[in-house]
C-alpha cells in the first residue's frame, strides 16, 4: 500500500489528487491499515487514534490497563507518504517549519491541513474516534496532522514523554531554542509529566497555558502503586546495568559529526571515562561471580549500541562478551529487571527514579567527568544522598560484588526526601497518572469546538506569526 502512495506522490499526479475524493480514499486506506493496540472494557471508554505508538509503548500499556481506552495505531510511514502529496520538489522548504515564509509552501501547507482534516473527520465518522494522542509536541511529520485534528474537531493531545529529567541549564537553552524557532504545539492540548515541563512550555509560548497540564508519567504508575507486582522480588539472581552513552544529560556543544546520537567518535567527547569505567566494573563483577546473572540494558537495543558495549567489555576486561557466559545484553522491560535485581547501576535516566521507588539498591557512578567538567549535566546532584555513589570504577566494582553477595546497601532512606525526589521528576507520587490523562482527554474533547473557533478565527496557519496560533 505504501508503494501506491509512492506512485501517487509523483509530481504528475499530485495536483489531481489533492481533493476530498482522494482524502476519503486515504482515510479508507488508513482505516484498513490501523493496528488495534488495546480494546476497552469500560462503558465510559475513549476511542483513541495514536500517533508514533512505537515511541511510548510502556505508557500506552499502562493507560490500556485501566480499561478505559481502545487504541488504534496509525503507521508513521503511511503518514509520511500522505504528507508527500503536498510536497513539491521544485520548492525548498525552510529547515524550521515555524519560520517558513514562502507563500507557495504555506499555501500547500494550508491545503494539506484541510485535506487531512477531511481524512480525520472520515475516520472519526467510521470508527467513532474521540481523540488523537502523540508522545511529543515536536515531531515535524505530525505538525499538519495535529493542526488538522483541531480543524476536524478531533482534539489532538500531546502526552509529552520528555522532561522527566531536566536541569536548569537545559531549561534555559530549551526555552531560548523554542522562542528563537517560534515553536508551538499545533494540536489541542499539552500534558506534561512535571511542573518543570509545564513551566518550560508556558514560558516558551508552546501553547495556551490554560491548555497545558501536569499529569505525571503514565508508565510510572506500574511502580508507584503500593500493590505494584514489581515490588515483590522474583526468583532470579540478577544484577542490572542500564547502559548509557557519552552524551547523557543534554550537554552543550555536542558535535553534529559523531558516532551516533549517544556516542562520540574515538571516545573523545562527553562522559567517556565514566562510560568506560562503569561498563568495565560491571563486566569484571560478572567475571568474579559466575553463579550470578549480569545483564546490560541499553536505552535502545541497536546493533551499534551493542557493538559499543562489546568494545567496552573487551577493552576493560580483555575478554569478548561471548566469553563471559553470565553477562549479556538484553531488551527486557526495565521494571521486570529492577524487580529481580540485587543491584541496579544507572546514570542520568528515569530508571534511576523507578529503581529507587522500588527500593532496589541503586548505584549512580560518580567519577571521571561526572565530578569534573561535566558535573553540571548530572541530573540528580541534589538527591545523591538517596543513592550509593561510587567514586571510582574500582569502588563501583567492589560495591556491585558486595550487593550481589547480599551485603546491605548504604543508600539513604529518608521518606520525605524520597517523596520530594519523586514529585520533582514524576510530578506525583500516587500512581494515578493514567487517571489524570483520562480526565484531561475528556476535557480536550469538550474543548474541541472552542479550540476550533480559536484557530479558525485567527485565519492563520502554522509557520506564520507564532503568537497568533495558540
Amino acid at each position: 500500500m505504501r508503494s501506491l502512495f509512492a506512485v501517487l506522490g509523483h509530481e504528475y499526479f499530485k495536483f489531481f489528487i489533492r481533493n476530498k475524493f482522494m482524502a476519503t480514499i486515504c482515510a479508507e486506506v488508513i482505516i484498513r491499515k490501523l493496528s488495534k493496540l488495546a480494546t476497552a472494557s469500560s462503558a465510559d471508554s475513549l476511542n483513541v487514534l495514536v500517533f508514533s505508538a512505537f515511541r511510548y509503548k510502556q505508557d500506552l500499556r499502562c493507560l490500556a490497563e485501566t480499561g478505559k481506552y481502545s487504541f488504534w495505531s496509525i503507521d508513521a510511514g503511511l503518514m509520511t507518504s500522505i504528507n508527500a502529496i503536498f510536497r513539491k520538489r521544485s520548492l525548498k522548504e525552510s529547515d524550521n517549519y515555524f519560520t517558513e515564509d514562502d507563500p507557495e509552501v504555506l499555501r500547500l501547507r494550508m491545503a494539506q491541513q484541510q485535506f487531512l482534516a477531511h481524512v480525520l473527520r472520515w475516520i472519526q465518522k467510521r470508527l467513532g474516534m474521540d481523540v488523537i494522542i502523540t508522545p511529543a509536541i515536536h515531531y515535524r511529520s505530525e505538525y499538519d496532522w495535529c493542526r488538522a485534528g483541531v480543524l476536524a474537531k478531533v482534539p489532538t493531545v500531546a502526552i509529552h514523554k520528555e522532561f522527566t529529567l531536566i536541569g536548569q541549564e537545559h531549561i534555559r537553552r530549551r526555552v531560548k531554542n523554542y522562542l528563537d524557532n517560534c515553536t508551538v504545539f499545533t494540536g489541542s492540548r499539552v500534558l506534561t509529566t512535571n511542573e518543570t515541563g509545564k513551566n518550560l512550555f508556558s514560558e516558551a509560548g508552546i501553547h495556551d497555558p490554560s491548555r497545558i497540564e501536569m499529569v505525571g508519567l503514565p508508565r510510572a504508575d506500574q511502580v508507584l502503586g503500593p500493590d505494584s507486582p514489581f515490588r515483590i522480588p522474583g526468583p532470579r539472581k540478577l544484577a542490572t546495568l542500564f547502559s548509557f552513552g557519552h552524551y547523557s544529560g543534554e550537554m552543550e556543544n555536542i558535535p553534529e559529526n559523531r558516532r551516533s546520537h549517544y556516542f562520540s567518535w574515538g571516545n573523545r567527547d562527553g562522559f567517556v571515562k565514566l562510560v568506560a569505567g562503569t561498563h568495565t566494573a560491571f563486566a569484571k563483577a560478572a567475571i568474579d561471580r559466575p553463579d550470578f546473572q549480569f545483564v546490560i540494558k541499553p536505552k535502545y537495543v541497536t546493533k551499534e549500541w551493542s557493538k559499543v558495549i562489546e568494545e567496552l567489555v573487551l577493552e576493560g576486561t580483555g575478554k569478548h562478551l561471548n566469553e563471559i557466559p553470565n553477562l549479556q545484553i538484553v531488551d527486557e522491560e526495565a521494571p521486570s529487571l529492577m524487580r529481580d535485581s540485587s543491584v541496579v547501576v544507572a546514570f542520568n535516566s528515569t530508571v534511576v527514579i523507578e529503581s529507587r521507588i522500588l527500593n532496589r539498591p541503586t548505584l549512580i557512578p560518580m567519577f571521571g567527568e561526572a565530578v569534573g567538567d561535566l558535573n553540571r549535566f548530572v541530573y540528580f546532584n541534589e538527591f545523591l544522598s538517596l543513592f550509593e555513589t561510587p567514586k571510582s570504577a574500582v569502588e563501583l566494582h567492589k560495591r556491585i560484588v558486595d550487593l550481589v553477595d547480599g551485603k546491605t546497601t548504604t543508600q539513604g532512606n529518608e521518606p520525605e526526601e524520597l517523596d520530594r525526589f519523586v514529585r520533582k521528576h514524576l510530578g506525583y507520587a500516587d500512581g494515578k497518572a493514567s487517571e489524570r490523562v483520562y480526565e484531561q482527554l475528556k476535557i480536550a474533547i469538550g474543548d474541541a469546538q472552542a479550540m476550533y473557533e480559536k484557530v479558525t478565527s485567527a485565519n492563520i496557519g502554522p509557520g506564520q506569526k507564532k503568537r497568533k496560533l495558540n
